[in-house]
């Protein structure tokens, strides 16, 4: 709005559609991405959407006339983490039975950093906009070794160290 007031910025979830500004009573508001930041691991990201179905209403649809194709209440109760890739057909045809492990940590350290229980990773093909959707809970596992790398990664720096090299085979 006008006076320049940020609403949600503290709040790790941002605030879902808030009807004017708090400070000055402006309806036209802006939205930022929510960013997921660990500053003690040195992590920092943009989340691409959180779903928040608590204040979803039936009435909205009935009053227009409007047929549900789901069932209410089969939306999640706490919010939900979506990130979006786009791919490309080769790519595409690689992805099987889970998605790309890297993206799949990517969600777990977003899940961890927001305390959020799943999130969904949507991949959609560039070539026609099919989309492979796959859902990514909460690991604590993975986010130990996650830590323990960056951590890890963290003191090298400040030691002024490179990394191993990789192994060649």
């Amino acid at each position: 709005p006008s006076c320049g007031n940020v609403h949600g910025k503290k709040d790790k979830l941002g605030v879902f559609k808030p009807d004017a500004c708090e400070k000055c009573g402006h309806k036209s508001l802006s939205y930022d991405e929510i960013s997921a930041k660990d500053k003690e691991l040195n992590f920092y990201g943009h989340v691409d959407q959180v779903l928040d179905f608590s204040k979803f209403n039936n009435d909205e649809f009935d009053k227009y006339d409007i047929p549900l194709k789901f069932n209410p209440s089969n939306l999640p109760k706490e919010p939900v983490l979506v990130d979006m890739k786009t791919i490309n057909s080769n790519q595409w045809r690689k992805i099987k039975d889970d998605c790309h492990f890297y993206y799949r940590v990517q969600l777990v350290i977003y899940l961890h950093i927001l305390d959020l229980p799943y999130g969904l990773l949507i991949y959609e093909k560039k070539d026609d906009s099919n989309l492979k959707i796959f859902r990514v809970d909460k690991n604590e596992e993975m986010w130990e070794s996650i830590k323990r790398q960056a951590k890890l990664m963290l003191e090298m720096v400040n030691k002024k160290m490179l990394p191993p090299p990789r192994p060649s085979g």
